[in-house]
């Protein structure tokens, strides 16, 4: 995942999702939201974590 910001708070979110991890279907993401946003964001991803933990 990548985190960009400009001189305008804006910040841009990249990444790549795979699951089942190595083998399944694939989801490339990007998209721009204002800085007040990102901590929706990262509780949104903890959820998503939450639900489908990482697999070692």
């Amino acid at each position: 995942m990548t985190f960009s910001l400009d001189s305008m708070k804006n910040v841009g979110i990249g990444g790549f999702v795979q699951y089942p991890v190595g083998w399944g279907s694939e989801l490339q993401f990007e998209f721009k939201t204002d800085l007040t946003y990102v901590d929706q964001f990262i509780k949104g991803l903890k959820k998503i974590l939450t639900r489908f933990p990482q697999k070692i």
